[in-house]
């Protein structure tokens, strides 16, 4: 029997989707052409006007922008609100160039949390659960997400962010988690470590796990549910955006319609050169309104041959 967090958006028929997503690209592209310069300018030069947008349909018309644009246009150039709205920051890694910023008005954390909040359900949780977070707790989106989002379910949340794997296990094992939320390389470290001091997988308590923010096979899947004794969910967030998705069988949820700040646009897809290994293209990025969001970005996202195996198109609005 499915779980659900907020039925009513996680059940909505194909119709009712399609209804509101036509309904916000038309508000979010008027509101993003009047309140955001840098890609007023990129929809000029295309010539494209709010009014040329009339349903999903018109995505195609759109300019799009490129991780150089979202470098360039740091830190306050694709902010589609009043600063005085924002409550605080998140940041990518920065690895591969400037950082990415992304600013979030207290309306953008609590449906950040909601979504995280359905991930947990979806993957079994309830409030009877102890939900162990070790993700990392600061720039990066993900901690502080689904502490939030434990929080909203109402788990016992232990907040231990990321690292320390003797003080992991050592709360794992006394306040005996049920669902432990981190990067899949970091699982199965903690099932490795385990095995090392001697446990066996049924000797947690521990009985799903969330993981993403990074690639991962399915047969590292299999290992760490081996290494562990649990079901393991596929999570993907980035720094101002979330979905999740099942690799085939392991939905931890695609119930995001109402509330990700991405577009898969699953169709003349751009496969990024390792495509094959799972890993995201290069993506493409469009600010974001919405009545219930005062939001700072909304990303129109290219996905690599990870999503491949969907035969429809799946457009996701704030």
């Amino acid at each position: 029997m499915p779980n659900y967090f907020q039925p009513e958006i996680e059940t909505a028929s194909p119709e009712e989707i399609r209804k509101i997503q036509n309904e916000k690209i038309v508000k979010q592209v008027k509101h993003v052409y009047e309140n955001v310069p840098y890609y007023k300018d990129l929809m000029d030069k295309k010539g494209v006007k709010p009014e040329d947008i009339k349903s999903v349909d018109d995505i195609k018309k759109l300019p799009f922008l490129t991780k150089a644009d979202l470098r360039e246009a740091y830190p306050y150039g694709l902010l589609g609100t009043d600063l005085k709205n924002c409550v605080r920051i998140q940041s990518t890694s920065g690895t591969t160039g400037k950082r990415v910023v992304a600013f979030y008005t207290q309306n953008d954390v609590n449906l950040w949390e909601d979504c995280c909040a359905r991930a947990i359900v979806a993957a079994g949780g309830t409030k009877e659960d102890v939900c162990q977070i070790a993700y990392g707790y600061g720039l990066f989106t993900g901690g502080p997400g689904l502490n939030g989002g434990s929080h909203k379910v109402g788990c016992l949340t232990l907040p231990m962010s990321s690292g320390n794997t003797d003080r992991q296990i050592q709360f794992m094992m006394d306040l005996n988690a049920t669902v432990l939320c981190c990067t899949p390389s970091y699982a199965a470290y903690i099932g490795e470590t385990l095995a090392e001091k001697g446990y066996k997988p049924e000797d947690n308590n521990l009985k799903a796990g969330i993981f993403g923010a990074e690639p991962w096979t399915e047969e590292m899947r299999h290992e760490i549910e081996k290494l562990l004794g649990i079901k393991a969910y596929d999570i993907a967030f980035l720094n101002n955006m979330v979905f999740s998705w099942n690799s085939m069988n392991n939905f931890v949820v695609d119930r995001y319609t109402n509330g990700c700040r991405i577009a898969l646009i699953i169709q003349e897809i751009r496969f990024a050169a390792k495509a094959a290994d799972g890993l995201f293209s290069d993506f493409i990025n469009l600010p974001c309104a919405d009545s219930r969001f005062d939001c700072t970005f909304q990303f129109l996202m290219y996905f690599s041959k990870i999503l491949s195996c969907l035969t429809h198109q799946l457009y996701f609005f704030c």
